[in-house]
């Protein structure tokens, strides 16, 4: 292990959506796993935090080499979380999801953090997403725009703060009406996109007010539909691993003190017979939408 690092046997791997158009969409031959969830091999000199032994989970710095489809893998202690008691494949659910979230909410919106959580109704749209972040920070009125898992959502959401689900089949008027009601005339400036959809941009670009910002997490269009007055740009958890370095320690220990006492816990997943062999299988659920809303996991 290198400083500020440490080797993990890797038990589990989260399979992502970007994984899959890697391989299949942009020809990107390489192990592109960025969650992992394991036990401490090694620690790096300077590591102090973990020792061989613990249990882990991580987010790899994505597109890099030697992700977290191996058998070994490592992971900067910045990202990583201790996992006391709770399956290692359910917790490998967490680690992207979770960074990406804390990235769009507190980075680009500077939305307030958990830890200072909000004291006004702030309104947020999110789509194709939860955010159990958002939740915590009591940010509110959470517009939530999902399709099938919707009843899922319910745990998600404080319907006595305002928060709703939407359904993203709705028409698009629909859906313009829901949100305009679900804010309550309050102006909407902060919204998240993670279906990588001009449509989906679109709509909530028509509901929001001057100075409003859309966060793309998967930015593969050219979203010239997107008014001006509306500032739209792809929001990387990557910078955990770059300038904000801080940021990532802060959020994975903050999680992985929330896992352990039980508020924060892991979203729908579903385990790949096969383990590693289970990678095809997995991109093909992705492929063909059989996946829907369940991560999962190697």
């Amino acid at each position: 292990s290198g400083l500020g690092q440490v080797s993990v046997k890797v038990a589990a791997a989260g399979v992502n959506p970007k994984d899959r158009k890697m391989f299949d969409l942009w020809g990107m031959s390489m192990n592109s796993g960025d969650d992992i969830a394991g036990i401490v091999h090694a620690v790096g000199p300077d590591v102090v935090d973990f020792r061989p032994g613990d249990r882990v989970a991580g987010f790899y710095k994505p597109c890099t080499p030697n992700g977290s489809f191996a058998e070994y893998a490592m992971i900067e202690t910045n990202t990583a979380s201790q996992s006391l008691g709770l399956p290692l494949a359910a917790i490998s659910e967490i680690p992207l999801n979770a960074c990406t979230a804390a990235t769009g909410l507190y980075l680009e919106f500077r939305l307030p953090a958990p830890w200072l959580p909000a004291k006004e109704f702030t309104p947020l749209i999110i789509w194709g997403a939860t955010s159990t972040l958002a939740v915590k920070s009591n940010i509110h009125r959470i517009i939530w725009i999902a399709g099938s898992p919707k009843q899922y959502l319910e745990d998600f959401i404080d319907r006595s703060q305002g928060d709703t689900i939407l359904d993203y089949r709705d028409s698009e008027d629909d859906i313009k009406e829901g949100v305009q009601n679900a804010a309550g005339g309050r102006t909407i400036l902060h919204a998240i996109e993670k279906v990588s959809s001009e449509r989906s941009a679109h709509i909530m670009a028509e509901t929001m007010g001057t100075g409003g910002h859309i966060a793309l997490v998967l930015f593969e269009k050219e979203y010239t539909d997107i008014p001006s007055h509306v500032k739209h740009n792809k929001h990387k958890a990557s910078v955990m691993h770059e300038g904000e370095k801080d940021f990532g320690l802060v959020i994975s220990r903050f999680v992985g003190r929330d896992l352990q006492e039980g508020w924060f816990k892991p979203q729908r997943h579903e385990v790949v017979p096969g383990g590693l062999n289970g990678v095809i299988t997995a991109f093909e659920r992705l492929k063909s939408g059989e996946a829907h809303a369940m991560k999962q996991i190697l």
